[in-house]
């Protein structure tokens, strides 16, 4: 037990933080977070609220995800998607009436003001906040069909017949009305489905919708079900985005003693299997603070942990922090560990597949067969997902201590601009094999089988090719024929129990000049690329190369700037390369932000041709001479439009999004300075 105690230490257990999305009276399985997901998109990430089209979208996403779930669910759904007093459908209040009509004196005020009517609007479709006080009065009359927010400081000064400073009163249900839009964004962030340069709370930080976040906006219910397994196996107990307070100069606060758990979610799933349920105290106080140095003592011990319970919370009790003994913020957390695992939501009847344990001040495990067919599965995803990202869990580990350090000492911290992005872009982006384990998973316990008895027949693999359609577009597996290979590549792995060795190569893409587009003019050329980089960026599109695009560009670059030799210049170093045997000048095109490692735009101001030797030297030459090189790009490139210019466009197209930009940054490809011109 003193070793167990000796290796906790504050603020350093799975990830508390705010708000929990289950709403297990109103709302079956993920249904609140489908919800929330698709207006913050459409509210804040895009206008659609603020047009026809744009309510006609949501509308469609909202019914299609009703249409998906079981029978006996879709009423209920029906009810949240488009409750009675704000019904988008019919019976609501528009986005542009809810705003009302105001003057300005400047930008700023205008803008300042537009971001407070969003998060009230927002709070108004979702149907949440106002619990008491003068917010519950605020929230009454939010639903009248005459609200407007230029009057909601009047609205608040009505609140009661005594005398209320309205200007504190307005400065205070501006902070807290919307708080659960703050909080729950923050998790979006944490769990990969937002993007913001930190955690993603701050209100002046601006969020983009990750890979993983538009699976999730067009996701069925099975595919958000999929989706929201697949980021809790790849979450570590504390990401590098993590903060911590309330340590400055405490004794118990000791940076060497700080580790992570590389597999928060498989180590719960493990335990409820073990033992047939977690109480609020087992979690709170043994298995939330497990970690990669105490994992192996705690599991050989963990009965005697649990008969010696009390002394370790005494221990706990001496941090004199609120935030390690406060048992809800806990319970939150192990909340959204088993929310989409759970059978005991209501709105569901009994219909989740998954559904294996019940929430009560803990969770108790209700189905041990499934569970255990489950981590038959989890447990090889687990090993799978150490090996391949076994040196970014390290780095983000070194990195966390050193931040716990330098709060424990009262020192500054600056985060380490590598490991942070490098963090976001492992956990913003689908791993196709991980999604198939867990497409798998169903399929066994939908078929009552064990995962060594699965072989996957033609027809079936055409089912699954139906069922998960959106989702498997985002994996690059929408073609059966690579669907086919790679599936049963992963199942039999997942047979052998052999997982963690299996190596799915990712797709290559030729790309060979097609002179179909050479007898076009350059009006038509510059045309048709303007619209097939459109085409490429929709949230809808498959990412997948266009070659039409690449093609259209060379015809171009062709057209318009070779010389009489035909030879075109690089547009990195300016020199000119060789003509191929069909006579055509050799260039490589590159794209800036890079297509496979940060979602790179498939659009053409994110695309120039360069010569071979400066594409192996931007992709592999050290930093300084990249740096080098991104200055040449600025003076070289054909269209003459800087990098900040071309991010700047990007941004304003609402094309660039913030992951993407924090990667330039952190790569040296722009400058502190220009990475706030491009956000303001």
């Amino acid at each position: 037990m003193e070793n167990f105690k000796e290796s906790i230490i504050p603020e350093n257990y799975f990830l508390t933080k705010s708000m929990e999305f289950t709403r297990s009276k109103t709302s079956g399985t993920l249904w609140y977070l489908k919800k929330y997901l698709v207006l913050y998109y459409n509210i804040f990430l895009t206008d659609g609220i603020s047009t026809e089209e744009g309510i006609r979208k949501i509308i469609d996403i909202f019914e299609g995800f009703i249409e998906s779930l079981p029978e006996e669910s879709k009423a209920d759904a029906s009810k949240l998607f488009f409750p009675d007093k704000a019904d988008i459908r019919s019976n609501y209040n528009k986005f542009v009436d809810f705003k009302g009509n105001v003057m300005f004196t400047n930008k700023t005020e205008e803008n300042n003001y537009i971001d407070l009517v969003k998060k009230f609007y927002f709070v108004y479709l979702m149907g949440i906040g106002g619990q008491n006080g003068v917010n519950k009065y605020v929230k009454e009359q939010l639903y009248k069909k005459d609200f407007c927010m230029v009057n909601i400081k009047k609205v608040i000064g009505h609140y009661s017949d005594e005398q209320l400073d309205s200007d504190a009163a307005f400065k205070k249900v501006k902070r807290d009305y919307h708080s659960a839009l703050r909080n729950e964004r923050q998790i979006l962030c944490y769990y990969g489905f937002l993007h913001s340069k930190s955690a993603g709370s701050a209100d002046s930080e601006f969020s983009s919708l990750t890979p993983v976040g538009e699976a999730a906006l067009e996701a069925n219910y099975d595919e958000f079900r999929i989706v929201w397994e697949h980021q809790k196996l790849k979450m570590i107990s504390q990401p590098v985005t993590v903060s911590f307070s309330g340590i400055e100069k405490s004794s118990y606060a000791i940076g060497e003693k700080f580790a992570i758990n590389y597999s928060p979610y498989v180590t719960i799933l493990n335990y409820l299997y073990d033992r047939g349920s977690i109480s609020g105290d087992e979690y709170q106080f043994i298995i939330s603070r497990i970690n990669n140095n105490n994992m192996v003592y705690v599991k050989e011990k963990f009965d005697e942990l649990i008969s010696d319970i009390k002394n370790i919370k005494e221990y706990v009790g001496l941090f004199k922090r609120k935030a390690d003994l406060k048992q809800e913020d806990f319970m939150k957390e192990l909340k959204k560990y088993i929310l989409g695992i759970r059978s005991d939501m209501k709105k569901d009847y009994n219909k989740n597949i998954f559904g294996i344990c019940s929430y009560r001040n803990g969770i108790v495990l209700n189905n041990e067969k499934s569970l255990e067919r489950i981590l038959s599965v989890y447990n090889q995803v687990d090993r799978y997902k150490i090996k391949k990202h076994e040196e970014l869990f390290k780095s983000c580990e070194d990195e966390l201590k050193t931040k716990y350090t330098s709060k424990s000492q009262g020192k500054k911290y600056m985060v380490n601009a590598k490991t942070k992005i490098n963090w976001d872009l492992y956990n913003i982006h689908l791993d196709k094999v991980i999604i198939l384990s867990i497409i798998l998973t169903e399929y066994i316990l939908k078929n009552d089988i064990d995962i060594e008895e699965i072989n996957l027949k033609n027809e079936e693999i055409k089912i699954i090719k139906n069922n998960y359609s959106r989702l498997l577009n985002k994996c690059n597996l929408s073609k059966i024929q690579n669907l086919t290979s790679t599936l049963k590549m992963v199942s039999m792995a997942l047979a052998n129990n052999d997982l963690e060795n299996l190596k799915v190569e990712e797709e290559m893409y030729e790309y060979t000049y097609i002179n179909e587009f050479a007898n076009l003019d350059v009006s038509d050329l510059k045309e048709k690329i303007r619209r097939t980089s459109e085409e490429n960026v929709s949230v809808t599109y498959e990412r997948i190369r266009s070659t039409k695009l690449i093609n259209l560009i060379k015809a171009l670059y062709n057209s318009m700037y070779s010389d009489k030799e035909k030879l075109i210049k690089c547009e990195c170093c300016g020199k000119t390369t060789f003509l191929t045997i069909k006579d055509e000048a050799y260039l490589e095109y590159h794209h800036l932000l890079p297509f496979n490692i940060v979602d790179g735009p498939d659009h053409y101001i994110n695309i120039f041709g360069i010569c071979p030797d400066c594409h192996r030297r931007i992709h592999y030459g050290k930093e300084q001479s990249k740096e080098e090189m991104y200055n040449k790009i600025d003076k070289n490139n054909h269209l003459k439009k800087t990098i900040f210019e071309r991010f700047q466009f990007l941004y304003n197209e609402k094309i660039l999004k913030s992951y993407q930009l924090e990667y330039a940054l952190a790569e040296h490809i722009i400058n502190e300075t220009e990475y706030k011109n491009i956000l303001d």
